[in-house]
């Protein structure tokens, strides 16, 4: 009876090891593509790459308050072009979100990604916004903020905050 006990506790407390040891296997297997994913795109902590593109530009960004998840890691780097990009990404059980948008100074700059089919909507401060659904699934709002231009968007059917409301919503938040 007690060597039964015995092995029915070695098996148990095997079988409780191996689940654990897979378990993490996975979460460092993930954490592992992330720190590849960050390092194959040159991304940095998104604290230090806003202290940059500040520095470069010698003026304080404004960030949206209001994001479409709560993000599990801030990310960016300053583009080829001198424009401030962040990566928000969010990994829940194998389910990745991200939600990229793209900072220029001067605001002028963002005149190059307008259309003349752009829809134009006001924000709450008045100022203009542009919306564009550049494909079946993929939605943008370029507008000005402070100097600045913004380009945020993404796939509506990811997320409802990229439909044309939750990009307000976005773009509104943005003191």
């Amino acid at each position: 009876m007690r060597k039964l006990s015995l092995s029915m506790f070695l098996v148990f407390f095997i079988t409780i090891a191996t689940i654990f040891s897979l378990e993490v296997h996975a979460d460092s297997l993930e954490e592992d593509q992330i720190k590849e994913f960050i390092k194959a795109n040159n991304y940095m902590p998104l604290d230090q790459a806003i202290s940059e593109f500040e520095q470069q530009v010698q003026r304080e960004v404004s960030l949206p308050s209001k994001l479409p998840f709560t993000p599990s890691y801030q990310l960016g780097k300053i583009s080829n072009e001198g424009d401030l990009q962040i990566h928000y990404l969010s990994v829940i059980d194998n389910q990745q979100q991200d939600f990229v948008f793209y900072i220029m100074y001067p605001e002028s700059k963002l005149d190059k990604h307008l259309t003349e089919s752009d829809k134009v909507i006001t924000l709450n401060d008045q100022s203009k916004a542009f919306y564009r659904e550049n494909s079946v699934h993929l939605r943008s709002l370029a507008f000005k903020k402070n100097g600045f231009g913004y380009l945020i968007g993404g796939n509506p059917q990811q997320n409802e905050m990229y439909s044309v409301e939750g990009l307000l919503e976005i773009a509104n938040s943005t003191q």
